[in-house]
């Protein structure tokens, strides 16, 4: 079997194209532009792809959520000490703004449609699960509060950077830089008590 024509989709690298193609058009047009032909579009794929790999277009919703979670969890996983807490995000809202503006049109969106709804309430259980083990090995423990606080801090960090555009980077730094020190000077503060 030869090279696809140009600009095509090569064998087996369908499944995953049409995931971040989703990204993409949500990120840049909003959920109300996913259609079967604009999705196959925009992952340059025929239609009949997208039904091979997918029942429905909620499918590749939720499957687009979980690809965006394995690009967005290193930005909680990856923290050692309140210093970096957050250190990654302004670098993954650089390298891949669509999978931060697909996330939160996927929340906004989540208000309208129940199974969505139920499927973004589940990556937010994963994002709190983490970040609770965060705080854990920085020698926190268990605190429900400092937990749902990190994640609120992050969404806002990252609803602003999407509002505002690239430009809004330096703050988003700025941001994080203040939030790292009051994690920093926080973590200290129980570990003398």
């Amino acid at each position: 079997m030869g090279s696809p024509p140009k600009g095509q989709v090569a064998y087996g690298e369908g499944r995953q194209a049409l995931i971040v193609a989703a990204v993409s058009l949500v990120a840049r047009e909003g959920l109300t532009k996913l259609t079967y032909r604009s999705l196959a579009k925009e992952a340059n794929v025929t239609h009949g792809t997208i039904q091979h790999h997918f029942n429905s277009l909620d499918e590749v919703l939720e499957e687009a959520l979980n690809y965006a979670l394995e690009v967005t969890l290193p930005t909680i996983t990856e923290v050692e000490d309140g210093n970096d807490f957050y250190g990654h995000l302004v670098d993954v809202m650089r390298e891949k703004p669509d999978v931060q503006a697909f996330q939160m049109e996927m929340i906004l969106e989540a208000r309208h449609r129940p199974r969505l709804a139920a499927y973004v309430k589940h990556i937010y259980r994963i994002y709190h699960h983490y970040t609770a083990a965060s705080l854990a090995t920085m020698g926190l423990g268990e605190d429900e509060e400092l937990t749902q606080l990190i994640q609120a801090v992050g969404d806002g960090i990252i609803f602003q950077f999407i509002a505002m555009g690239p430009e809004q980077a330096a703050k988003a730094e700025a941001q994080v830089r203040g939030f790292s020190r009051l994690m920093s000077t926080y973590v200290k503060s129980e570990a003398r008590d």
